[in-house]
C-alpha cells in the first residue's frame, strides 16, 4: 500500500495525531475562535485637536481628516503661524495596521499637508490615528506635541456617523489660530 512507504515514525506520529482529534473533539483546544473586526473609530474625536504655542508661534492640528479628494481636510496637515520645523514625527493607527515616522520636515507659514493615511496598495486606512511630533522654532526652541486624529472616508465605504460635535475639521481654524464648532466643516462628505 501507499503508506507503507512512508517512514514507519512518521506514521505512528499520523495515527496518534488522529486519535487525539477523535478523543479530544469536545475539547477546549479545538473550539472555533473568533476574531472580531477592530473598532478602528473607537475614540475617535475623544480628544481635543492640538492648539499650542511655541514661543510666538502657534501651532494647531485638527482631530479629524476625511480624504476623499475634494480639497478640504484630506490629508493630516498641521497649521503654523510661523515658518518652523519638525524634526521628528510619528504616526501610528490604533490597531497597528498603518504608520509613519518622518524626520526634518519643513512648516510653512499656514497650512503644511503632511501625509494622508493610505496602505502599499494606495487605499485609505480608516480610523484613529495617535501622533507625536517634536517641533522646531528657528531660535532652536523646541516642543514635543502629542495628539489623536481621525480618518473617515466618503463614498461606499462612508461612516454612518461621524461624532459632529467633537470632530475639528482643518477648515475651522478661525483667524486666532483656535478650532471653532460655529464654523462649518465645509466638507462634501461630512455628515
Amino acid at each position: 500500500m501507499w503508506y507503507s512507504i512512508l517512514p514507519q515514525k512518521f506514521m505512528k506520529n499520523i495515527f496518534i495525531l488522529g486519535f487525539l482529534i477523535l478523543v479530544c473533539q469536545s475539547c477546549e483546544i479545538f473550539d472555533v475562535v473568533e476574531f472580531e473586526e477592530p473598532n478602528r473609530f473607537k475614540g475617535c474625536c475623544n480628544t481635543a485637536p492640538v492648539e499650542d504655542t511655541i514661543g510666538n508661534t502657534i501651532i494647531a492640528v485638527p482631530n479629524a481628516i476625511t480624504p476623499n479628494d475634494d480639497g478640504l481636510n484630506d490629508a493630516f496637515s498641521i497649521y503654523s503661524s510661523d515658518v518652523m520645523q519638525i524634526s521628528s514625527l510619528q504616526v501610528m493607527e490604533q490597531n497597528q495596521i498603518l504608520g509613519i515616522d518622518r524626520k526634518d520636515i519643513p512648516l510653512k507659514r499656514g497650512w503644511t499637508r503632511v501625509w494622508v493615511p493610505r496602505n502599499a496598495s494606495g487605499k485609505i486606512v480608516q480610523g484613529l490615528y495617535n501622533f507625536t511630533m517634536t517641533v522646531n522654532e528657528l531660535d532652536g526652541t523646541e516642543k514635543t506635541l502629542t495628539g489623536q486624529f481621525c480618518a473617515f472616508i466618503c463614498g461606499e465605504d462612508k461612516v454612518e456617523t461621524i461624532p459632529q460635535g467633537d470632530c475639528d475639521f482643518r477648515n475651522q481654524l478661525d483667524k486666532n489660530g483656535h478650532f471653532s464648532t460655529e464654523i462649518p466643516p465645509q466638507d462634501t462628505c461630512h455628515f
